[in-house]
Parts: C-alpha cells; structure tokens; sequence
C-alpha cells in the first residue's frame, strides 16, 4: 500500500484539461463547501441551468484538503490528485484484507492487489483528482467491514460511497460473495437500510435531486454500433494480457472456487448494463467499471498460483500496463499539450493574449492554462463556458471580441469514425458550420486546434429566418 502510495504520488500533476477535475479545485477556493449545485456555477460560468451536485463527500474531503495546502499548490490540481493517490493507495491495502476475509493466501491477496493497481482504469483515476478512487476506496470499506461484522461501520461506508457517487448502489451487491457470516441476508439488509436512510436525510437537507443525472446521460445517447465499440474497446484496453484469465479463472480450482466467480459476475451485471448504456472511454466510466476489474485482478491471480508456474505472465501483464497506459494516456496528452502550448505562443505573439477563450471545457481550458499560466485563478476570469455557442450566445456575453477553440479533428481516428459510424456524434461542433463563419477570422491552426478570433458586430444579427 504503501510502494503504490508512493509510486502514485510522484505522478500527480499540477494541472489538467479535465472539465471535471478543474471545475472541483475551482470550486474548492470559496469560503464553504458548494453542495448545492455541481457543474454550472453562475460565478464562473454565463450559460447553463445548475444542476445537482451528486458529489458531496468528494466536494467536503476535497474542500477541507486544500484548506492545508500552501498557497502555490492551492491553485493547482494537485491537491484534487493528492486525495485521489491516497484513496487508490488505501484501496489496495484494503483490498488485500478483503481477499484474506475471503479465504485467499497471503500471497494471492498480494498479488490480487497488486494487479489492481496497476490496471489502468486504477492507475489512471489515481492520478487525475476524480471522484472514482475515493468512491471505492468506501466501496471496499463497505465490503470489508460487512465481512469483518462490523454492521454500523459498513452502513456508515456505503453511504459515503454513495455520497461520492450514487453510482455506488450498484457495488451493493458484493455482500454476496461472503459465506462466513451468520443470518447474512438480515444483515444485508440492515447495513442497506441504515445506508439509504443516512444518504436520504443528506441529501434531502441540501434539496439535491438524483434523478436529475437521467437527464445529462439521455442527452449524451449513441447508435448501438458505437456504443459495442466503445465497451469492447474498454474491456480490451484493462484487460490486455489478461483477457484469457476470465474465462480459465472461472474453472481453476483455489482458495474462492467457481462458485465466488459466478456470483460476482451476476451481481455486477447491473453495472455492466449502466456502463453499456451510456458507454464512453474507461477514463470517463470509472465508477461502472472499477469493480469489474477488480475481480477479474483476482482471477488472474488465482490463475498464475495454481500452477504455480505463470509468473511469465505476471512479467509480461505488467509491462503490458506500462506500454498500454504510456500509449494510451500519456503520449496523446504530451501531444495535444505540446500543440495547445505552440498554440498559446503563437496567441501571445499576435497580442491576444488579453482576450477571454470560448470553447468545450477540455480545449478552452487547456489553452487558457498554457498562455495564462496553470493558476486556477486565471480561469474564472477567462473562460467563456457556452457549448456550441451560436452568435446569438456570443453576443449575449457582452464581450467584444473572443477566441473559440475548434479541435480540429482530420486526423485517421476521425476520418474513420466517420465512415464507419456517419450519425454516431462522433463529429464535434464546428464554428465553420455555423451562421456567423464569415465573421470568423483564423488566427491559429495546428495539428490539434483551429483558434478563431470572433468581433461582435456592430449591428445586431438577424436571426428572423
């Protein structure tokens, strides 16, 4: 617990281009915890109707955390990322005791464990200050101190993990995997009870609909040959090297026999289910999929022990994450940083450096951070956040001029999601599409981004047609 602690530490960043992971540090700087509304704050943003936060004990935790922190650190990420390293660390440690309470060796459960820190589902949101590695971290609480009997503490942790995300209701069905608790179902249902009553009466006090969240993910809906796609490519990109373990785990003989297999792979079923409605990359489905590849860890270790003779496996499954992760995350993040930072220069040198940025959050963001610096402070006064913005939205702002960022999307990836899937939305909003192009001047293009300066025109627009 302690090696990945470190090993998680050393690679928290300073800054990010993750809407969600900047909107919560941003949020940290007020006076109070916001646990009213979450994504649409009117103090930084002009358009946008507030919607619920589902995230209160993440928002509090985060809150309070950056209270300690110096002030330099204070306008970064880094404290988001430091909760997040810390909460995957724990993770592991206490999963390591739940293989142990399950009948697992020692070695097993260490193996197990260690596995699941280095999938790359876990080792990203280690990172990144999102809310998946606390939300688990009180998952496997919940779990653990249910087979420890520990009734009140295992209520007390469900509901803190639903507090983080109620996506956690989903993981409730893990108290079916233990069998050394007496009159376990009454049990079950008394931490499930205590938890539902202690998360309504919360979020009941702070008038926070979850219902609400059906909207975000209806408006979000792809075809069913895009979202196979995605969740095959999910599955694939954890997995890796350890894709035949499922199926030669389920029939190896160990410590938790096929029985534990079938089971949890029906009671996660629901999440597969939630994943595959509104499938997206692994990064973004942290809280579906975590799980899942937390027990397909320990199948792989049950798999490589019993033979004793698999530790090839082990070798090559770990460089397998290393490769995989540096492919996957890092080296597209290094390019994209380095166009976004030529972009921002050559912004500078054009004495645009002074003109507010409109964009979706991950571009306009990422901009404003490499011409204006990474401190967050810069964003509140920056960043124009209007989603495919119309001249209509443009002139609302009052502003006379502004940048918009376009993602510039010509690559092989989107010539291909093009023809493959042609009414998938896979194509982003383009101002070039839009009724006021001509209005448009470009100022900026590279291999990522086209920056347009827009002017607001001296006579009102018409939109009468």
């Amino acid at each position: 617990m302690l090696s990945f602690g470190f090993f998680y530490f050393i690679q928290i960043p300073l800054i990010s281009s993750n809407s969600d992971v900047l909107l919560y540090s941003l949020r940290s700087k007020s006076d109070l915890p916001i646990v009213n509304y979450a994504f649409y704050d009117k103090t930084f943003h002009h358009e946008g109707t507030p919607l619920p936060n589902y995230h209160i004990a993440h928002t509090v935790i985060l809150w309070s955390i950056y209270r300690f922190m110096p002030n330099t650190l204070r306008h970064s990420i880094w404290p988001a990322g430091l909760v997040s390293a810390v909460a995957a660390a724990l993770s592991i440690g206490i999963s390591f005791l739940i293989w142990i309470e399950l009948g697992a060796s020692q070695k097993k459960a260490l193996l197990a464990a260690a596995l699941y820190g280095l999938i790359p589902t876990t080792w990203h949101n280690a990172l990144i200050g999102e809310v998946y590695s606390l939300q688990y971290l009180f998952v496997f609480l919940f779990l653990y101190f249910f087979l420890k009997n520990k009734i009140g503490l295992s209520a007390l942790s469900f509901s803190l993990a639903n507090l983080v995300s109620p996506i956690s209701g989903l993981s409730f069905s893990l108290v079916l995997i233990g069998n050394r608790i007496k009159n376990k179902p009454i049990k079950a249902a008394v931490v499930g009870l205590l938890a539902v009553v202690f998360y309504v009466l919360i979020i009941s006090v702070f008038q926070i609909n979850p219902l609400r969240a059906f909207d975000a993910i209806s408006s979000s809906q792809r075809n069913l040959l895009w979202k196979s796609y995605k969740f095959s490519v999910i599955l694939l990109l954890n997995i890796n090297f350890f894709i035949y373990s499922i199926g030669r785990g389920i029939k190896t003989p160990g410590a938790i026999n096929w029985k534990f297999y079938s089971v949890l792979i029906l009671s996660i079923s629901p999440q597969l289910i939630l994943g595959f409605y509104d499938s997206q990359f692994l990064v973004e489905k942290g809280s579906f999929l975590s799980v899942i590849f937390w027990a397909i860890s320990f199948m792989i270790a049950d798999n490589m022990l019993a033979k004793n003779k698999h530790m090839n496996v082990l070798i090559l499954s770990v460089l397998a994450n290393f490769i995989i992760y540096g492919i996957f995350w890092k080296m597209p993040e290094l390019e994209i940083t380095q166009a976004r930072r030529s972009a921002a220069f050559e912004l500078n040198k054009r004495g645009l450096n002074h003109v507010k940025i409109s964009g979706s959050w991950s571009h306009a963001v990422g901009l404003i951070v490499e011409r204006d610096g990474w401190d967050l402070q810069n964003l509140s006064g920056t960043l124009i956040d209007i989603p495919n913005p119309t001249e209509q939205d443009l002139e609302r702002t009052m502003e006379d001029s502004l940048l918009i960022v376009h993602f510039n999307r010509d690559g092989w990836i989107a010539r291909t999601s093009k023809a493959v899937f042609p009414k998938s939305m896979t194509n982003l909003y383009d101002p070039r599409n839009t009724t006021f192009k001509d209005i448009l001047e470009e100022k900026v293009r590279n291999k990522y981004f086209i920056i347009y300066l827009w002017k607001k025109s001296k006579t009102p627009p018409d939109h009468t047609h």
